[in-house]
């Protein structure tokens, strides 16, 4: 890939990623999160195109395919996963954090972080998923009042650690008689 176009892609991918961070909840927001979840891999494979790594995925075509068919497996498990129980991304986040692929890039070994990059990818299509249900104005499938995961995690979501949040209609005391 050329360095400008190189270059360009990273500067769509993290004005992209940037865009999710800063804008609320909204389809907007799903589509700039979606864009850098589809041109990150991308770069990274470009950029490792001519490594002995991909190299040698690429003169073998079954083992290049099946690696990408587990990879969209384990990111559609994740994301049903998340989508169920929010409570468990930023789990799955430390877990997945010791785990890393080594690869010779520029000269230097590198280690990708594969399995974090599984549990992001499943964690970006659970929000999107779940914000545009909310903007259609269709069922939420789990998660917090909030529909996001961020703020799932961030609450206590399912673990019970949102003392900020209002009591519920059926927690809430009933007033004496």
């Amino acid at each position: 890939m050329g360095d400008v176009l190189a270059g360009a892609g990273l500067f769509v991918a993290v004005s992209a990623a940037a865009a999710a961070m800063l804008w609320e909840a909204s389809p907007r927001r799903s589509a700039t999160m979606l864009i850098a979840l589809a041109l990150i891999p991308v770069l990274i494979l470009a950029d490792q195109w001519h490594s002995a790594e991909i190299t040698d995925l690429r003169d073998h075509v079954a083992r290049f395919v099946a690696l990408g068919a587990v990879a969209v497996i384990a990111v559609g498990v994740l994301t049903a996963l998340f989508r169920r129980r929010p409570v468990l991304l930023p789990l799955a986040v430390i877990a997945a954090v010791p785990f890393r692929v080594p690869i010779h890039a520029g000269g230097q070994e590198a280690n990708l972080l594969i399995p974090l990059y599984l549990v992001i990818a499943g964690g970006v299509l659970a929000t999107a998923w779940r914000q545009w249900e909310e903007h259609q104005g269709g069922p939420s499938a789990g998660g917090a009042p909030g529909g996001e995961i961020g703020e799932a995690a961030s609450a206590g979501g399912a673990a019970g650690g949102g003392a900020d949040r209002a009591p519920s209609a059926s927690t809430a005391p009933s007033p004496p008689p």
